[in-house]
């Protein structure tokens, strides 16, 4: 099979540089709001206490989603900055 052109219309330099450019945004804007989580009051205070019953099953589960969440934001960053 031979080889066919890109699935979709072409961006032109200008196209490229601002789709960049908004993901550049984007990428900084998510990167902001982990760090807030990370750093947010309420979220220290669970760490630190002694937690059981609903409210330990929950933040076990908000922790393993919050790692996640860096995880996916590891590999959106990988991606932006290519091979």
């Amino acid at each position: 099979m031979g080889v066919t052109g890109p699935p979709g219309p072409v961006m032109d330099r200008d196209e490229v540089d601002r789709a960049l450019a908004r993901l550049g945004a984007e990428h900084k804007a998510v990167e902001d709001s982990l760090l807030a989580l990370q750093d947010h009051a309420g979220r220290r205070l669970l760490e630190g206490a002694e937690l059981t019953g609903t409210t330990r099953e929950r933040w076990a589960v908000a922790e393993r989603t919050i790692t996640l969440l860096w995880t996916c934001f590891d590999v959106y960053t990988d991606a932006l900055r290519g091979p």
